[in-house]
C-alpha cells in the first residue's frame, strides 16, 4: 500500500514540475495533451522504481572516494540521477523531447526546486 502512495504521489509532483518545465526549458517538448499525462506516468514509475536505488549506489561510490563529501554528494548525485531518468523517460517514449544532458540537467534541478515546494505547501496545508 505505500509504494502505491508513493507512486501516485511521485506522478502527481511529475506531472506537475515536468508540465512546468515543459513549458519554461526550451529544449524540452511534451507533445499531445496524451503527453501529459503519459510522460508523467512513465517518468513516475522510474523514479519509484529506480530513482532511490541509483541515488544510494552513486552516493555510496562517490561516498567511499570522498568520504568528506557525503551530504553533498546524495544532493548531486539525485540531480544527475533525475536527469538520466528524464533522458530515459524521453528515450521510452516519442512523448518527450529532451535536447541533451544539459537540458536534463536544467529540467532535473527545476523538478527537484518545485518538488521541494509542493513538498512544502503540502506540509503547510495538510
Amino acid at each position: 500500500m505505500e509504494l502505491v502512495a508513493t507512486f501516485a504521489a511521485s506522478f502527481l509532483v511529475s506531472a506537475l514540475t515536468l508540465g512546468i518545465s515543459a513549458r519554461v526549458v526550451d529544449g524540452m517538448k511534451i507533445r499531445g495533451a496524451l503527453g501529459y499525462l503519459t510522460v508523467p506516468l512513465l517518468f513516475a514509475l522510474l523514479e519509484t522504481l529506480l530513482g532511490g536505488l541509483l541515488t544510494f549506489a552513486l552516493t555510496l561510490v562517490l561516498g567511499v572516494l570522498i568520504p568528506v563529501l557525503g551530504l553533498l554528494l546524495g544532493f548531486v548525485a539525485r540531480i544527475f540521477v533525475r536527469a538520466y531518468l528524464i533522458r530515459l523517460t524521453g528515450r521510452l517514449t516519442k512523448r518527450l523531447e529532451v535536447d541533451g544532458w544539459g537540458i536534463a540537467l536544467k529540467v532535473s534541478v527545476l523538478v527537484g526546486l518545485l518538488a521541494f515546494g509542493a513538498e512544502l505547501l503540502a506540509r503547510a496545508v495538510f
